[in-house]
């Protein structure tokens, strides 16, 4: 799977649209034809892959590509050259369309241009220095983004991961306000519960998971104690007046989970509640499914970072759009990717309910 996105996100490549079903599209630009062309011949310029799915987006491309064999040249290699034959085509585009040179930013010089800067220019284009050479940002990114698909599943999930990229993008823009607008949240707690929460961490060894997370500010005389998380939704679901912690044990009886789910989607119903959550055990996301089917909200906490272009799974979109749904992310800074632990889990569902007024 790899995926290359443009210079500063720079939406060269297409725009987004939705058909007459509703369905987001990309209605691809010159550039991104070309681009979509280059994709299909891969496999006649390296016939060790075969490409099983790509998408064109405005400003990234993804592409799942198949090794039958060990490659002749590095995966890096074929990127390059994808680099530059979209490259060139961006330049002589620019030309045509403003009737000057191009060049992009920090690259060599034409022949053109040092013999122009020496007060000659090349015999076969007498008028070449009367055309001025422009530079450009680089079309792409440095870097790209690749990932080894190993494991039972992932392959089907990520061709439609691909196929439906469109759609997403054009649910996330037409909610921007829940999906594009991050922020960094302080919510205030009670310093009694501040208290239990740090005893509840150290009981379970983690209490490295509070460093720039639980803010304590002493600079009145009242000391005043919050809790700094990254955040993505509906914020205005902090401001509820009742919040429902749900754990569902791994070993919970059939009888126990049905009193459990009939209880608390009748309390959503009868009083508004929203349901917070790490959504870690299949129970907890056998109910949360039922509650945001149904209509109610849930603010779902989770274990891993979240950066600036972070978005809820498909399983969540629709529900993240409408309004019902706020991701809380309360290490803010880590790396997107942790290993999860039971402590880690456990501490979660303690913040559950700190966020729910409750003690541990």
């Amino acid at each position: 799977m790899l995926t290359l996105c443009t210079h500063d996100r720079r939406p060269l490549l297409g725009s987004l649209y939705a058909d007459e079903a509703g369905v987001g599209r990309v209605r691809p630009s010159h550039l991104g034809s070309s681009l979509a062309q280059a994709l299909q011949q891969l496999p006649l310029l390296y016939e060790e892959l075969e490409v099983m799915r790509y998408v064109v987006m405005p400003d990234h491309f993804h592409v799942v590509v198949q090794i039958h064999q060990p490659m002749q040249r590095h995966l890096g290699e074929m990127v390059r050259r994808l680099k530059y034959t979209t490259t060139v085509a961006y330049l002589k585009e620019l030309d045509l369309r403003e009737g000057c040179f191009h060049r992009v930013e920090g690259s060599r010089p034409s022949r053109r241009e040092r013999e122009a800067v020496k007060g000659e220019a090349p015999a076969e284009e007498p008028q070449a220095t009367e055309r001025p050479t422009v530079l450009v940002p680089p079309l792409w990114q440095d870097n790209y983004h690749d990932r080894i698909l190993t494991h039972y599943g992932q392959l089907p999930k990520m061709l439609h991961y691909v196929e439906d990229n469109p759609h997403r993008a054009w649910t996330k823009r037409q909610h921007r306000q829940f999906f594009y607008d991050k922020q960094t949240l302080h919510i205030p707690i009670p310093v009694e519960l501040a208290r239990a929460l740090y005893r509840e961490a150290r009981a379970l060894a983690e209490l490295p998971a509070l460093e720039s997370f639980l803010i304590v500010d002493r600079t009145g005389e009242e000391v005043k104690t919050s809790l700094r998380m990254r955040a993505m939704g509906n914020p205005f679901l902090l401001d509820e007046g009742l919040h429902l912690p749900l754990r569902v044990s791994r070993s919970v009886s059939r009888e126990d989970y049905t009193t459990l789910h009939d209880q608390l989607l009748q309390r959503c119903a009868d009083e508004g509640a929203v349901i917070v959550t790490p959504c870690v055990s299949n129970g907890e996301q056998m109910l949360v499914d039922d509650a945001l089917q149904n209509g109610f909200r849930v603010i779902r906490l989770q274990h891993e970072g979240m950066s600036d272009l972070y978005s809820p799974s498909e399983r969540f979109l629709p529900f993240t759009a409408s309004g019902q749904m706020l991701f809380l992310a309360p290490w803010p800074d880590q790396p997107l990717s942790v290993h999860p632990t039971k402590g880690r889990f456990e501490f979660l569902n303690t913040l559950a309910r700190i966020l729910c007024g409750l003690n541990p």
